[in-house]
């Protein structure tokens, strides 16, 4: 059932502000004294910024009493902070040593915000937002970020760590060739269609089981 008290929904989606937000300043190493903005080359970083921004756009506008805004734009929102966590749980766990201010940022980029904009989408949301062609333009999403860190490293940026020119090791053509990498990529984009398409299910499900009970409650 979708709670519908806007303060409960205001307060969470500020606390999934204010996670993202924390965690990208950590992770940028902004209380360090050296900040390092480079990070925010990651698709983790990008989706996190995007999540922090919309959930404290939404909750503000949740508090002056209007309408939710962009509810299928969201589901793209969704999808990609939910492959961040997943890509980095199942690929990239392990794979860096994370200690201290790292550890936490990972943690909050990873997992937090993941989980609660997943639970905000379950427990806020009114369901049947979403049609059967959404998940398929919300392909565009890491198209385009394929496309930027192609297009960048072409240019001679550095984008990686340790001096690679790739955010992440699944990108990298000069190791991998390009055949593999474009095999990973087409994998991750077959992997975000059906996530995207599971998300739209579960959303169509949830809506006739709103539909139901409204009707089963009229009933009585």
């Amino acid at each position: 059932m979708q709670i519908r008290n806007k303060y409960l929904s205001a307060a969470w989606k500020l606390l999934a502000s204010a996670a993202g937000t924390l965690g990208i300043l950590l992770q940028c190493g902004v209380f360090s004294g050296k900040p390092d903005f480079s990070v925010l080359n990651y698709f983790t970083l990008m989706s996190n910024v995007l999540c922090a921004v919309y959930f404290l756009c939404a909750a503000v506008q949740l508090l002056r009493g209007r309408p939710a805004f962009w509810k299928r734009a969201k589901g793209a929102l969704l999808l990609c902070i939910l492959v961040t966590g997943l890509v980095y749980h199942f690929m990239l766990h392990g794979r860096f040593e994370m200690q201290g201010t790292l550890f936490w940022s990972n943690t909050l980029l990873h997992y937090v915000v993941p989980v609660m904009s997943l639970l905000d989408w379950l427990l806020f949301d009114e369901k049947g937002a979403y049609s059967w062609r959404d998940p398929f333009l919300w392909l565009l999403a890491p198209t385009v970020y394929f496309i930027y860190v192609v297009v960048r490293v072409h240019f001679g940026a550095i984008l990686g760590p340790y001096g690679s020119p790739y955010p992440y090791f699944f990108m990298d053509a000069e190791t991998l060739g390009w055949g593999l990498v474009l095999a990973i990529n087409l994998g991750l984009l077959a992997g975000f269609l059906l996530l995207g398409l599971l998300l739209t299910a579960v959303d169509k499900a949830l809506a006739r089981v709103g539909r139901s009970c409204a009707a089963g409650s009229q009933r009585i």
